[in-house]
């Protein structure tokens, strides 16, 4: 029996050690392969996709059979050696996994499937059970409630074009922190929504396949585990219902994989350890602040453990979690000498993210809400650490727990007005994953979970009151609707994901007949370009030779050492040879201020070939211009509210602002845990016209040009071509009054003077001017609190005015016809008070005026009354005179929301002006 039993152990060696020998070789055989394919760093996610499909099917076939077998060895050939042999397609895809299954069952045998599955005893009618089956049908949901497939087709917004920007440089291989600077981290570019052809399949695989379902399988797993049966019911009911942002699927979980690995179980645990550690690796290597979180939750399991069942079983665990996150980050095409440089760059742009990219929350009663929900669940997790009998291990663990609070917070309140939610859809589940406290009495147990009920109930409470429709309790049923209908498109896309890709293909091709800047491509060709703003999705889209600056969009140059990456990358001999810019910036800062000091190296360095559309186009110069001349102007102490007065211009000298505004230790600590009131610059032309801006301290401390005053796209247009534009008179630094202990009273202000930083006039290139496009010919003038905002409505370009407003014509004798579109966004019918505006088109002849068009929008009103209106009048004008367009507030006289627009207006002579003379 002795001799029996050691022979079947060295045939079962034998045989394992022949299959770890194919699985090593064919695995090594699809990586060599993966070197030569166009997109190694793609190539090679495919090839662990690969790997890990194949490490499934041979953990099965033990398991069946509970012996390994020699067949096995063919797994890694069909799984490995023939995806890297072949293109793999959809039909090879499905004869692979055919002929992988066949396999499976052949080896194993009908007895042996049947006393597996079957028998009365068997393990698989433990898998296969009530409870499981009930887990994997709530997994499912889940999954397809949350899954984001890739539908934003490409285009030149704001978001998709950094999102797409991430994912060409996961792509290229390039190096986060070096190559390029933002708040994202490497694997970022697969976690997008936006449409990239050549990361469509990866990212359905890889993303929304394996990250996305083990983090669902976490978030579930740890739902089923709550004591309470109306708790945990109404956990995966939120966990379906609610639309959860991607920042608080990703903190809910962390929380739920840190409980999964803690709780460990005996059997199985391994398997579900490296489930929860692959959910939080995917997570730490997409955001940054995602980074931060995951270290402390992992950091604070490692102590746990360590605590608990001595130094090795913590040291073992950080020793596996520093595994997956470099084996991820190596993965995701970074290598060793970037890491440092990718922690700085993001520590630059995280320290000032809330002075930076904060802005005024709607309503303050969310931070009482969100104060006593977060009170609450630190009373549930203090309670829970101190009912252990050995508290230490728990404590650090609670401490983990709080911190993750302590991210969502900072993810909710630093960013605010639109991020609010954040902090509630993270919290309301968290509330409940929080493990109850072992205390004695039946009454203390059931005061802590009406305690962690209570926190869930405000968290809702939060999340509706702080929705952005302001809809209320409505808006639960657009979840519902959302929900049913993600989950069916999830559904469809995975049934036949090839159909998915053509129509997209279809929308792409359309958006890149749209956006051809056909005089910009034939004189660019395959030359290097990148573009100054954040519009780079336009550079991606034509598939030109995109060499970006680190910082690739200018609002993220927070810090001068930022700023000072883009100019030194400009400066140096790898600078691209032209430049598309389109000067704009977000949250109503003075774009001037973004990316300061490249602009310095762009009028050095550059020169104006060609405007066409919203875009000027720069090449680089064969000799640079001399190095400006700097000579101080004015250097003193300023208060806010305080206005300085700059002496006269000198001519061809443009004017340079550096601000040291600093904060009190008070403001310090407000800035953990809020976000910073909003300061405001506004500076006064010659002409008395008095214009105001965001401005950032740290980005301050740059030097912005103010003299000429610069505040829209065209104007930077009209600097850069050499044209005059109005000189600054004197600025006003401003704060709220209320926010004023924030900040020192003074602060240093210091204005320097550049001779020959203004470009040259540039004969033959016109500054285009959008207005160009919604206005033939454009208004003589124009009455209305702010400029007009170029938006697209219905694919036409559209100028976004708020009400009330009036834009002039001066009209002499004739017969005129005027044609356009004319409406309301469609988001204004979301707000919560809105009134409606209305829209007036009058003639006005000396003292006498005639109303040509009188159009009311209500809310009340039809979609179709609602939509886009067209403008088609003809008048005759008797003598000299105005024609004025005007939009006034609704009923309420509620402005908050009156986002009118007026698109494609044009005002033309229809009669020769001699007849109208003659008659």
């Amino acid at each position: 029996m002795a001799d029996a039993s050691t022979t079947n152990a060295a045939g079962n060696l034998r045989k394992g050690a022949l299959v770890l020998a194919s699985f090593a070789a064919c695995l090594g055989f699809a990586a060599w392969c993966s070197r030569a394919a166009p997109n190694p760093w793609i190539s090679a996610m495919g090839v662990v996709l690969w790997a890990c499909a194949c490490a499934l099917v041979l953990c099965l076939s033990r398991w069946l059979r509970q012996r390994t077998s020699a067949v096995d060895a063919l797994q890694p050939v069909l799984l490995l050696a023939l995806p890297a042999l072949l293109d793999p397609g959809k039909r090879l895809l499905l004869l692979t996994a055919a002929a992988s299954a066949a396999l499976v069952l052949a080896s194993t045998g009908f007895a042996a499937l049947r006393e597996r599955l079957l028998g009365a005893d068997a393990r698989g009618q433990r898998v296969l059970g009530q409870r499981t089956l009930g887990i994997a049908l709530i997994v499912l949901v889940v999954w397809l409630r949350h899954i984001e497939l890739p539908l934003m087709v490409q285009d030149d917004g704001l978001d998709r074009s950094w999102s797409m920007a991430l994912g060409s440089f996961l792509l290229e291989g390039r190096q986060a922190g070096t190559d390029w600077i933002f708040t994202a981290g490497p694997l970022s570019g697969l976690g997008s929504g936006a449409y990239q052809p050549e990361l469509y399949w990866l990212k359905l695989a890889l993303w929304e396949g394996i990250w996305r379902l083990a983090s669902t399988l976490c978030l579930v797993l740890a739902a089923s585990r709550i004591e309470g049966v109306l708790e945990r019911a109404a956990c995966i009911v939120f966990l379906i219902v609610p639309s959860l942002y991607m920042d608080s699927f990703a903190l809910a979980t962390l929380l739920a994989a840190a409980l999964l690995i803690d709780a460990r179980p005996a059997r199985g645990g391994a398997l579900l350890e490296s489930i929860a550690l692959l959910a939080i690796g995917g997570l730490a290597l997409a955001k940054f602040t995602l980074l931060v979180a995951s270290v402390g939750i992992l950091g604070a399991l490692a102590i746990s453990r360590g605590l608990r069942l001595g130094r090795g079983a913590g040291l073992r665990l950080a020793g596996v979690e520093l595994g997956v996150l470099a084996a991820l980050w190596f993965l995701a095409g970074q290598g060793l000498a970037n890491i440092l440089p990718y922690l700085r760059s993001s520590w630059e742009i995280a320290s000032v993210y809330s002075e930076a990219q904060s802005s005024s929350a709607l309503a303050t009663s969310w931070r009482p809400i969100a104060l006593t929900t977060l009170a609450l669940c630190t009373v549930a997790v203090l309670a829970w650490s101190r009912s252990a009998a050995r508290p230490r291990g728990r404590s650090a663990l609670a401490l983990g727990f709080l911190f993750l609070f302590f991210c969502a917070w900072k993810t909710g309140f630093v960013r605010a007005a639109d991020h609010v939610p954040f902090f509630f859809a993270f919290a309301a589940p968290a509330a409940l994953l929080l493990p109850a406290p072992q205390v004695g009495p039946w009454l203390l147990r059931s005061g802590f979970s009406g305690l962690r009920l209570c926190a869930f109930l405000l968290a809702c409470v939060g999340l509706v009151r702080s929705d952005p429709s302001q809809r209320g309790a409505l808006v639960l049923f657009d979840d519902v609707h959302q929900g049913c209908y993600q989950g069916y498109a999830g559904l469809e896309a995975l049934l036949d994901p090839a159909q998915l890709e053509a129509r997209l293909e279809a929308e792409l091709e359309s958006q890149r007949a749209s956006l051809r800047l056909p005089a910009v491509q034939q004189r660019v060709g395959q030359a290097s370009i990148d573009l100054l703003g954040f519009r780079q999705g336009l550079l991606m889209l034509q598939r030109m030779n995109w060499t970006p600056r680190p910082a690739f969009q200018g609002y993220i140059t927070f810090t001068p050492w930022i700023q000072r990456r883009n100019a030194e990358f400009l400066a140096a001999p790898r600078a691209p040879r032209y430049l598309l810019a389109r000067i704009e910036s977000i949250d109503g800062r003075w774009p001037m201020a973004d990316d300061a000091q490249a602009h310095e190296v762009v009028c050095r360095d550059y020169a104006p070939v060609l405007s066409e559309g919203r875009y000027v186009l720069l090449e680089r110069r064969a000799q640079p211009r001399p190095e400006p001349a700097c000579e101080l102007v004015v250097e003193r102490e300023l208060r806010f509210g305080e206005r300085l007065v700059l002496p006269p211009a000198q001519a061809g000298c443009a004017r340079v602002l550096t601000l040291e505004i600093g904060y009190t230790l008070l403001g310090r600590l407000a800035r953990l845990l809020d976000s910073t009131p909003q300061i405001d610059m506004r500076l006064r032309d010659a002409a008395g016209l008095e214009r105001s801006g965001r401005i950032v301290p740290a980005t301050m401390r740059s030097r912005v040009l103010i003299d000429p005053v610069i505040r829209e796209p065209e104007e930077w247009a009209q600097w850069i071509v050499g044209e005059a534009l109005p000189r600054c008179e004197s600025l006003v630094v401003d704060i709220p009054a209320s926010q004023a202990w924030r900040f020192h009273a003074q602060f240093h202000a210091r204005i320097e003077a550049l001779r020959g930083l203004q470009p040259e006039p540039t004969p033959g290139v016109h500054a285009g001017d959008w207005m160009d496009e919604v206005f033939h010919p454009q208004p003589t003038s124009r009455v209305m609190q702010a400029n007009p905002v170029n938006v697209q409505v219905e694919g036409r370009e559209a100028a976004l005015v708020q009400s009330p407003s009036r834009l002039i014509w001066n009209l002499a004798p004739g017969h005129y016809r005027l044609s356009g579109w004319f409406g309301m966004l469609p988001e204004v019918w979301e707000q919560a008070r809105v009134d409606g505006a209305d829209f007036l088109v009058i003639l006005r002849s000396g003292t006498d005026s005639k109303r040509l068009l009188a159009r009311s929008f209500r809310p009340e009103q039809t979609l179709t009354e609602h939509a886009m209106q067209a403008l088609d009048l003809e008048f005759t004008q008797a003598q000299a005179g105005e024609l004025i367009l005007v939009t006034t507030p609704g009923p309420g006289e509620n402005r908050a929301c009156d986002w009118c627009y007026w698109a494609g207006v044009k005002l033309e002579r229809m009669d020769e002006p001699a007849k109208v003379k003659k008659e």
